[in-house]
């Protein structure tokens, strides 16, 4: 199951409307989860 926020940021950041680094804060904070960063941007995850 997706995270309550996933659609939006992936709607969003393919839209051109988010950048890389604000996804990667969300799955910082938990926000969205590391794999669906990896699934929104298309590269993994480094702290």
């Amino acid at each position: 199951m997706k995270s309550t926020f996933f659609d939006f940021y992936n709607l969003l950041y393919k839209m051109g409307y988010l950048t890389k680094d604000i996804v990667h804060e969300a799955a910082e904070w938990g926000v969205i989860t590391l794999e669906e960063y990896q699934e929104i941007t298309g590269e993994e995850f480094v702290a």
